[in-house]
């Protein structure tokens, strides 16, 4: 599989941040959030969003969609930008997105959550739980060159790598779940979307996870510095 130029730079703090880099921030959630943790999150939410979590009556993924738009305000402070969660708005394919030259994409999945923003194009992320599939019930998801090598074990690479660079570049795309993944095929760099295309970078978020981040091509030439940073619980909910 091609694989994108990247430098990653992990554990960095505010003073490795330039304009060009892109930074993601990871929560981990290491345990169930008190009812007073929970309300404290919920009282830092516009009133839009509460209202669009409320559907979500299993706690955990309340909790994850809460603690993506947390780690989304807090990258607003590290890239100084005067915006709060009530800027963010929706495009018809539900992406969401902000009037500025600030792209961010969240991702969560099984007690993962990843929030990252660029100032240099948009963005898409993705990321999975790896866990053993019949792989054969998701063939219609993938293309011929992506079946062929995965059945190449030698080819090192998995079904959870091809996924969430779909995934990522659909998003970045801002087309969403509304690509056919069968027309994306991972064995090409850049990806055309339409007019656009697309790089990815793969990210170490965890042993037991696969993630990518997607870039516009016209950014990923420069090798701009993908900056990862964890975040703690009390971080998250610092005022």
């Amino acid at each position: 599989m091609p694989k994108a130029r990247a430098t990653l730079i992990y554990k960095s703090t505010r003073a490795n941040l330039t304009p060009m880099s892109i930074k993601v921030l990871l929560y981990n959630i290491l345990s169930e959030w008190t009812d007073t943790e929970m309300r404290q999150a919920l009282s830092l939410m516009p009133e839009a969003f509460r209202q669009r979590v409320s559907v979500y009556k299993i706690r955990s993924e309340l909790l994850s969609r809460l603690a993506g738009r947390l780690l989304l305000r807090r990258l607003f402070r590290e890239y100084s930008l005067p915006l709060s969660l009530s800027d963010v708005k929706y495009t018809i394919h539900l992406k969401p997105f902000l009037d500025t030259n600030f792209d961010f994409s969240i991702a969560h999945t099984d007690g993962l959550v990843l929030c990252g923003g660029s100032t240099s194009g948009p963005i898409g992320m993705d990321a999975e739980k790896i866990q053993d599939i019949d792989l054969s019930d998701y063939k219609h998801v993938l293309t011929d060159n992506e079946w062929a090598m995965l059945s190449e074990p030698q080819s090192g690479t998995n079904f959870w790598d091809i996924w969430t660079i779909k995934e990522a570049v659909a998003k970045a795309s801002g087309h969403g779940i509304e690509i056919p993944f069968h027309a994306l095929d991972t064995t090409i760099s850049p990806l055309a979307v339409g007019s656009d295309a697309f790089r990815w970078r793969k990210m170490d978020v965890g042993a037991n996870f696969a993630a990518h981040l997607a870039v516009s091509d016209t950014i990923s030439n420069n090798d701009v510095p993908v900056i990862v940073e964890p975040v703690t619980t009390e971080e998250l909910l610092s005022t």
